[in-house]
């Protein structure tokens, strides 16, 4: 089973922190454009990319969606939030917890594949988001929604063979 997070903002239009500019425009079309049987943007620590399967910058994760949305409430309020949901591998599950590589980066190619519009690249796992309003990452299965669980009891199996009775646990 894949986990895919919840979504995700990763960037909000406006002057970034190194003074580049994330425009309005450019995030609706990454957002419009983007799908993983086009060209599926993965997840890179830092944004650096390993030659071999067992470098230290292999591949964290895939984007498996992306959105636009009005950011709502704060002096980003009314600005437009560039949001992903991601299928993170073990190796970012066990970054975040220990407060590593917390934010996401956008990686945009304006124009993608000769079409005249934006499209997401890929994501960078970072410490210095330049983008403002980025989201800090949690991962967590303790929030289970609507999941029922039943609580383990303890049964006694008893088979043909007395000698092979067996304590077991259902769930």
């Amino acid at each position: 089973m894949e986990i895919t997070t919840e979504w995700i903002r990763a960037g909000v239009e406006g002057t970034t922190v190194d003074g580049r500019t994330l425009s309005r425009v450019v995030l609706e079309q990454m957002a419009k454009n983007y799908s993983q049987s086009v060209y599926n943007a993965r997840v890179w620590q830092e944004h650096l990319r390993g030659l071999t399967g067992d470098s230290i910058f292999k591949p964290l994760g895939d984007v498996v969606a992306a959105k636009v949305e009005t950011v709502t409430g704060g002096i980003l309020g009314g600005k437009l939030g560039f949001y992903v949901k991601i299928a993170p591998h073990p190796d970012l599950i066990t970054y975040v917890p220990n407060g590593q590589k917390i934010h996401l980066s956008v990686e945009i190619d304006t124009d993608f594949s000769d079409t005249g519009e934006a499209y997401l690249v890929g994501l960078g796992v970072t410490d210095s988001p330049a983008s403002l309003g980025t989201e800090v990452m949690k991962f967590s299965v303790t929030d289970r929604g609507s999941h029922l669980f039943s609580t383990p009891i303890d049964a006694e199996y008893i088979g043909d063979d007395k000698s092979q009775n067996k304590t077991i646990e259902f769930c």
